[in-house]
């Protein structure tokens, strides 16, 4: 009987749960065009290896420089972590102090 109650709650549950169905490419562009930022390619990760709802994606801005995103993995859904959509601007979690490669895009 606890059970179904329990299989009950999920499904209603989940009738609200809402996933990514952009793919990340896509985001990019969309994200470097608001900006008003042309590019000539994107290329992003197949996997989100840190479990937070995005990939990392690589844009090809034309003009030599590579410019790092955060973008929402397909399939990415708000049930049991945050709701990733979009794209935001990587930030490195694990800095040292012998990073020196940063672009700062303006």
């Amino acid at each position: 009987m606890n059970y179904r109650i329990v299989s009950a709650a999920l499904v209603v549950a989940c009738l609200g749960c809402e996933s990514n169905e952009v793919p990340p490419e896509q985001a990019a562009r969309t994200f470097a065009a608001a900006l008003g930022i042309k590019i000539d390619g994107v290329s992003c990760a197949g996997v989100d290896t840190d479990s937070d709802g995005y990939v990392t994606c690589t844009v090809n801005r034309g003009d030599g420089q590579l410019w790092s995103l955060q973008c929402a993995a397909l399939g990415a859904s708000d049930f049991g972590s945050k709701y990733a959509t979009g794209c935001k601007q990587s930030i490195d979690k694990n800095p040292s102090p012998t990073n020196t490669n940063v672009t700062v895009v303006r």
